[in-house]
């Protein structure tokens, strides 16, 4: 019969396995802002849970559309792009844009890869404001910064931002591919006929003389995880694009054609603002897109908010996201993330209070609108907060 100490000694085990294999289900480099078109759960590996990349196909943000992007850049302007480290060093990064109709397309997110760099750039510390978002599972609260240039020779329009991670390892590594892309809107600035990819090493945690501490060199040899050659050591690399020269130019002929919304009307809805307010009180409001994008607020559950949805034009529908999940969709105005009732004796609205407690932690919040000619609008609020 087995001792106390024993049985305790299995149970510890048992739960360290667990952990183990939850940290390990998120234990690679991902990207975490600006939002990206998957959850942070969600698959990016490339061929595991059907996600072959170069896209994520599944478990998407319903928030994230053409029509939302998560970024607006000029033409050779530049966008800091987070990714969370998850205590992993090492590899490389390569970005590459391309139009909407061939975000799932590895053919042309290849053609279009404009720059490589070293996956851990810019080691940057996280503060309580942004550590839920950037550093929720790296044990030294540590992520890293990317700038990313906008090459000139794409048209005004939307295209997919996308990220994929290679060859990452400290010493040793035998991850796979991983692969994340964003929604992003290029408006203005200078316009050229070519552009030549470029790579940049850093400075960055372990890359050393213009190259990268990598187990491979290119994307596709380790095409699942583990790797199918049973993993490798680390050696400062090139990207083998670079091995022997440069890679071709872009030629800005390419994106004459880029997606754009859907032309709208006096009668399209339009957001106005996107506003927590007191659900007893609507009169009292703690922040509002109408002051800021990102605010830092501080609000208890006794204090029963609500988030409402100013909209203009003939609209047909409303609905809400937290965290690019679905919350509520709302058919009439006032438009609330939790519905709302007509007090007939004082004659006006109430608000059913939003039940959602977070603490310490970002919180992404969206409303779209969508009108009777099917345009849509959204208005998205980065909410630090103190549930």
């Amino acid at each position: 019969m087995s001792s106390p100490f024993t049985a305790l000694s299995l149970l510890l085990s048992a739960l360290l396995s667990v952990l183990l294999l939850q940290h390990r289900a998120h234990a690679h480099q991902s990207i975490s802002n600006p939002t990206p078109i998957s959850r942070d759960v969600a698959c990016r590996i490339s061929n595991k849970q059907n996600c072959p990349g170069p896209c994520p196909t599944r478990d998407r943000r319903m928030d994230q559309t053409p029509n939302n992007p998560a970024a607006v850049v000029q033409r050779n302007g530049w966008l800091s792009v987070n990714t969370m480290a998850n205590n992993h060093r090492g590899g490389f990064s390569r970005w590459t844009l391309v139009n909407v109709r061939d975000m799932y397309s590895k053919k042309w997110h290849d053609k279009n890869a404009f720059l490589w760099t070293c996956a851990d750039l810019s080691v940057t510390k996280c503060t309580n404001r942004n550590h839920d978002r950037d550093c929720f599972y790296d044990n030294n609260d540590v992520y890293y910064r990317h700038q990313i240039q906008i090459p000139p020779v794409y048209k005004d329009g939307v295209y997919v931002l996308g990220w994929a991670w290679y060859g990452g390892g400290e010493r040793w590594g035998d991850f796979g591919d991983y692969y994340d892309c964003m929604y992003i809107e290029v408006r203005g600035g200078p316009y050229w006929p070519a552009y030549q990819p470029i790579f940049y090493a850093g400075p960055s945690l372990s890359g050393r003389g213009g190259k990268c501490r990598s187990t491979v060199n290119r994307l596709g040899i380790c095409w699942k995880e583990p790797c199918p050659d049973g993993g490798r050591w680390t050696s400062l690399q090139k990207p083998a694009e670079f091995s022997r020269g440069m890679p071709p130019t872009l030629p800005a002929s390419r994106f004459r054609n880029p997606w754009r919304p859907k032309p709208r009307t006096y009668s399209s809805p339009f957001v106005t603002s996107l506003t927590i307010r007191s659900a007893d009180y609507p009169g009292r409001v703690f922040t509002s897109t109408l002051m800021t994008r990102r605010a830092h607020v501080f609000i208890t559950k006794r204090m029963r908010t609500t988030v409402t949805c100013e909209v203009s034009g003939h609209v047909k529908s409303v609905t809400f996201f937290v965290n690019g999940y679905q919350s509520r969709t709302d058919y009439s105005a006032p438009y609330s993330i939790a519905g709302d009732f007509y007090e007939r004796r004082k004659r006006r609205h109430r608000f059913a209070p939003w039940k959602y407690g977070i603490d310490n932690a970002v919180v992404t919040l969206s409303c779209q609108a969508i009108g009777f000619d099917g345009t849509k609008h959204f208005a998205n609020l980065e909410l630090s907060s103190a549930f």
